[in-house]
């Protein structure tokens, strides 16, 4: 697996960012952690972001991703 970064916050460190696997579409996520707002399984976390960092990565997601994730929800 080659993971690469699909959308950061920012440029010289570690900041919340996406990560995706290119060839099995898997995704990583990079936040803050928190605690989860109901009951989870030992195998799963909860990370957060603030506001302006949810939209800083939002607006680095490819269109084409989007639109494709869009029109999914809409059929």
């Amino acid at each position: 697996m080659a993971w690469r970064m699909l959308a950061g916050t920012c440029s010289n460190g570690p900041c919340p960012t996406l990560w995706v696997d290119d060839e099995t579409g898997r995704v990583k996520v990079q936040g803050d952690k928190t605690d989860p707002v109901e009951p989870m399984p030992d195998h799963e976390g909860i990370v957060e972001f603030s506001p302006e960092h949810w939209r800083t990565l939002l607006e680095q997601l490819p269109r084409e991703l989007l639109q494709e994730l869009l029109a999914a929800k809409a059929a």
